[in-house]
């Protein structure tokens, strides 16, 4: 099972709105620390993937967390923001972008799964993703004075789904990295 498998398992139910129990990881204020007691492990995992949660069970158009891996033999850290979209029809978006209020940054987007739901009444479309971000625009993001405003589109069309993000959550993020970091 691949390391991102607990947080993203926990976060697609949670979107499903069923009620999971979860004793395979650490969570502390919604920041969830994979690995870092685990001697066979390789890396550690840190997400933010139970920091807000949609109300009642029903996602937001976009219902975002940030991860975090670390290597523990090296402290090589990278960072990403990984979300679920969920769309009256398939987008096929590249782009993240990110507006901090004093730095605008964007970032290719990976899909990495979708899956499409029909009634009667119509289709629903969800697609989740990721795309890497820098440490720097990690802390561009924890550092806004203002909720950051970031959009999934594409430079090929005008269209763009837009969301918040919460810069105290890329902050305790950021937090736990150095607590746990293993090269201090």
């Amino acid at each position: 099972m691949p390391a991102s498998a607990c947080s993203s398992l926990v976060r697609m139910f949670a979107i499903a709105g069923m009620a999971v129990v979860s004793t395979a990881c650490a969570t502390n204020g919604g920041i969830t620390v994979k690995g870092a007691d685990d001697a066979l492990s390789k890396k550690v995992e840190i997400t933010s993937n139970m920091f807000f949660l949609p109300a009642n069970g029903y996602p937001d158009p976009v219902d975002y967390y940030f991860v975090s891996n670390i290597v523990k033999a090296t402290g090589e850290t990278n960072y990403q923001i990984s979300y679920a979209v969920n769309s009256d029809s398939w987008r096929n978006w590249d782009t993240l972008t990110v507006d901090t209020g004093g730095q605008t940054f964007t970032s290719s987007i990976i899909w990495t799964g979708e899956d499409m739901s029909c009634t009667d009444y119509g289709c629903h479309y969800a697609k989740l993703g990721t795309s890497p971000l820098s440490r720097e625009q990690l802390q561009a993001i924890a550092s806004a004075t203002e909720q950051p405003e970031a959009s999934i589109g594409s430079p090929k069309t005008s269209e763009a789904l837009p969301f918040k993000l919460l810069p105290q959550e890329a902050q305790e993020v950021l937090d736990r990295i150095e607590a746990v970091s293993p090269t201090k």
